[in-house]
């Protein structure tokens, strides 16, 4: 996690310059109303590193990659919850039930394969796989990297 919060903190110190700000951590109370909505909402129960993200910041945006939020809002016709991304996903395509969509760019859908228990990097309209992720982690900080304009493997 550590890796995690370095990267962060680039991304916060970045937006400082230009008096922006990243979204404030969720609290105790929320991150555990959050869990048992995670698991009715999937039939999962959520990933505690995904938990540990919120305990920094609660969802992120920058650079065109939006990984998203605890609570359901929306700015500038842009929708940044987990679970209403989630809805919309899975209304268009039966199939994708099977997938947890945690973040999303252009043509990116970031998501857990419930299926195949992964963590994988899909493209958004043809559903191929481009990259695995042994963890929630390993996709975070290669989403972070990417929100940096890092290179990548």
């Amino acid at each position: 996690m550590k890796d995690i919060e370095i990267k962060i903190n680039e991304i916060k110190n970045e937006r400082e310059e230009y008096n922006l700000k990243i979204p404030l951590p969720i609290n105790e109370k929320n991150i555990e109303n959050f869990k048992k909505k995670f698991k009715v909402f999937f039939d999962l129960e959520v990933d505690k590193d995904y938990l540990s993200f919120f305990k920094i910041c609660n969802g992120l945006e920058e650079n065109g990659f939006i990984i998203f939020s605890s609570n359901n809002h929306i700015v500038n016709k842009v929708y940044y919850g987990i679970f209403e991304n989630n809805e919309f996903f899975h209304e268009q395509d039966e199939e994708d039930k099977k997938y947890i969509l945690f973040a999303t760019s252009g043509q990116d859908l970031f998501v857990f394969n419930k299926e195949k228990s992964q963590y994988q990097l899909l493209d958004r309209y043809t559903g191929d796989v481009y990259n695995e992720y042994e963890s929630f982690n390993d996709m975070l900080l290669y989403i972070l990297k990417l929100m940096l304009n890092e290179e990548v493997a």
